[in-house]
């Protein structure tokens, strides 16, 4: 087993000043392309607000309130490729409605706002947490979702189905119809094309063609090349050209875990500028895997919460002597100094 790596990891500590930030499944810290501010949702005069923040004053630059902030609340943000907009998704309360069983109560929204001035550049009624940017930012596919449990009634206005929204021409259009059991989606930078999880199965949508394919794939997130694909869901790696499951690699991940008889690990996300994916192997260590050379180039130990674009740069709550998340503060981790240094003499 490789030592541990987390000594010196360059990073800039960001202390979280006047508010209180919640950890929950869907929230997340954002990073902008320029590496030195990040995003990320606080609760602040009663209500939620999305902040940004910048590395060298510590202090917010602008808050967006929640749109109909009495009857909807932040739950997840994201940022665009370009970075020039960031998304939040909405749980929010019906109004005028009785109390039943059989009726919806709530939907969700999906917003997109434009970073300079947080103006909305469109939002999305149905619109909820599974949804992917193009490549480019030019455009955003998402699944219309009905909250609660599967089988709960659908809400009014609801249509179901994928969505692709065009922010160049506005237009936004239905590319699937209704198709029951989507967990997640992925618009794949390394063809282009669309690909949808319905478990255990995984559809292709070819955005050239206008047609959608029943594919092998057991992952939907691809390396750069296109060569492997991960499977979130199970944690598994696979070649594309065979499928072929990686299994070595993923004993040589599960071995960099403080407890590899037992430790199982997770696909948290792609780098692009690393050519490399990162996993967490739990007890908060994640490490950083190269599948072009088959092997760990890094790792880092502390609570994951955000990444920029290109994947240099990690926003993580620290951990303290007892080795537990410091809620209250931010680090901004240079991964590209912790793999020169893993790979270094």
């Amino acid at each position: 087993m490789k030592k541990p790596f987390w000594g010196t990891m360059l990073a800039i500590v960001i202390p979280i000043f006047s508010f209180t930030y919640s950890s929950y499944a869907f929230d997340r810290i954002i990073i902008a392309p320029d590496g030195n501010t990040y995003f990320a949702p606080y609760n602040g005069k009663g209500n939620r607000y999305i902040a940004k923040y910048d590395k060298y004053n510590n202090k917010s630059s602008w808050e967006h309130p929640v749109r109909n902030q009495d009857n909807c609340h932040l739950s997840y943000i994201s940022l665009d490729p370009t970075g020039s907009k960031i998304t939040y998704v909405a749980f929010c309360n019906l109004t005028n409605t009785k109390s039943s069983e059989s009726a919806a109560q709530s939907f969700y929204r999906l917003v997109i706002l434009d970073v300079n001035n947080s103006k909305e550049v469109a939002s999305f009624d149905h619109g909820g947490s599974i949804f992917s940017f193009s490549p480019k930012g030019n455009a955003i596919v998402y699944a219309e979702e009905i909250p609660g449990e599967r089988g709960s009634p659908a809400p009014p206005g609801y249509q179901g189905g994928v969505w692709l929204y065009n922010f160049n021409y506005k237009t936004n259009r239905m590319i699937l119809p209704a198709p029951t059991g989507i967990t997640d989606l992925n618009w794949s930078e390394h063809d282009g094309n669309i690909y949808l999880l319905i478990n255990p199965q995984v559809i292709k949508y070819d955005l050239k063609r206008s047609k959608s394919d029943l594919v092998s794939y057991p992952g939907i997130y691809f390396s750069s090349d296109g060569k492997y694909n991960f499977s979130a869901s199970e944690s598994l790696i696979f070649r594309t050209q065979d499928n072929r499951e990686m299994k070595d690699w993923e004993n040589m991940i599960r071995n960099e875990g403080d407890y590899p008889d037992n430790t199982t690990f997770v696909y948290v996300c792609w780098s692009k500028k690393l050519n490399a994916a990162i996993f967490t192997v739990g007890n908060h260590k994640y490490v950083i895997f190269d599948p072009s050379q088959g092997k760990v180039i890094g790792s880092f130990r502390a609570l994951f919460i955000g990444i920029n674009g290109e994947g240099t740069k990690a926003a993580v709550h620290p951990l303290g002597s007892d080795r537990r998340a410091q809620f209250d503060k931010v680090e901004i981790l240079n991964l590209l100094d912790l793999v020169q240094q893993k790979s270094g003499p």
